[in-house]
C-alpha cells in the first residue's frame, strides 16, 4: 500500500499549500471561503467521476422541504437543473453527497455544520416505481438511499477528535439517519459514523456504535474518499426523478431494495 499511500500524502499537500495560499493572498473572509470550497469541488470532482459539482447550493425534495445552503453538492445524471456551478437549487434525488467546508474546525463551527447536515439529512429521496437501489441492510437504506450522505470537511481544527466526539454527543439527533456520515481534517484526525457497525462500514468490537475515529497510514482525504465511494449508492431510475416534483402527480414509494 505504500505507493497509494505516497500518492495520498503528495494530493493532500498540494490541497493544504493551496488552502495556504489563499489564506496569504486575501483578507475578506468570504473570498477566502468561496476559493476554499472550490478547492473541495475540483477534489472530489476530479476524484468520485462526477458529472457536475455544486457550491453554495439549495437541496429540495418532493415534498417542499429544502436544506440550508450547501458548501459543496456532487451530483449525478438524476439532476435536471444547471445554469451554472454556484447557487443552483438541486433536487435531493440528483445528489450522491453533500460537503460542508470549514476552513478552521472549532467546537462552535461543528455544531454549526451538524445543523447543516440535519437540514440536508430531513429531505426525502423517494424511488419512482420500478427504480432500483441497493443496500446491505435497512440502516444503510435509510442512510444512503432514502437520505443524501453527508460529510464535513476542514482544512486545520482546533479540536482534536476526542473533544469532537464530546460536541457530537450532544449536537447530534438520536436518530443516526439524521447525524453526519464523517468528519475528515485535511493532515488530521477522522471520524466515521458507523451508525448500529453492521452496515457497509464496520470498525472495532460489534459493540461499537456512532462515530469512530479512523487510525492509520492513509490520510484524512483518502480516508473522506472511501467513504465516499463506500456509503455512495447509485440509483437507477427508468422514469426521471423531475417527475415527482410535479403537483399535481404523486408516485407511490416503489423503491426496490436488493
Amino acid at each position: 500500500m505504500a505507493v497509494i499511500d505516497d500518492y495520498w500524502k503528495q494530493v493532500a499537500a498540494g490541497i493544504g499549500a493551496l488552502f495556504d495560499s489563499i489564506r496569504a493572498a486575501h483578507s475578506d473572509s468570504s473570498v477566502k471561503g468561496g476559493a476554499n470550497e472550490e478547492i473541495v469541488a475540483e477534489f472530489l470532482a476530479a476524484n468520485t467521476g462526477a458529472r457536475r459539482v455544486a457550491t453554495n447550493s439549495t437541496i429540495i425534495d418532493h415534498y417542499g422541504n429544502r436544506s440550508d445552503e450547501v458548501d459543496v453538492a456532487v451530483l449525478n445524471d438524476g439532476q435536471p437543473f444547471w445554469t451554472g456551478q454556484r447557487g443552483q437549487l438541486i433536487i435531493a434525488e440528483g445528489v450522491d453527497a453533500a460537503y460542508q467546508v470549514k476552513a478552521v474546525l472549532t467546537s462552535d463551527e461543528l455544531r454549526r455544520a451538524v445543523r447543516n447536515a440535519t437540514s440536508v439529512k430531513r429531505l426525502l429521496r423517494v424511488m419512482p416505481n420500478g427504480s432500483m437501489a441497493s443496500a446491505i441492510n435497512d440502516e444503510d437504506g435509510t442512510r444512503f438511499i432514502d437520505h443524501v450522505p453527508f460529510f464535513i470537511f476542514a482544512f486545520t481544527s482546533q479540536i482534536t477528535a476526542a473533544t469532537s466526539l464530546t460536541v457530537l454527543e450532544e449536537a447530534v439527533d438520536n436518530d443516526v439517519a439524521m447525524q453526519p456520515d464523517g468528519i475528515f481534517v485535511l493532515n488530521g484526525w477522522s471520524l466515521i459514523n458507523i451508525g448500529s457497525n453492521t452496515g457497509s462500514l464496520q470498525i472495532g468490537p460489534p459493540e461499537a456504535r456512532g462515530f469512530q475515529e479512523l487510525v492509520g497510514p492513509q490520510s484524512a482525504l483518502a480516508h473522506m474518499l472511501w467513504c465516499h465511494h463506500l456509503f455512495l449508492r447509485r440509483r437507477v431510475d427508468f422514469v426521471s426523478p423531475i417527475v415527482q416534483y410535479w403537483p399535481y402527480k404523486r408516485l407511490s414509494k416503489g423503491a426496490v431494495r436488493r
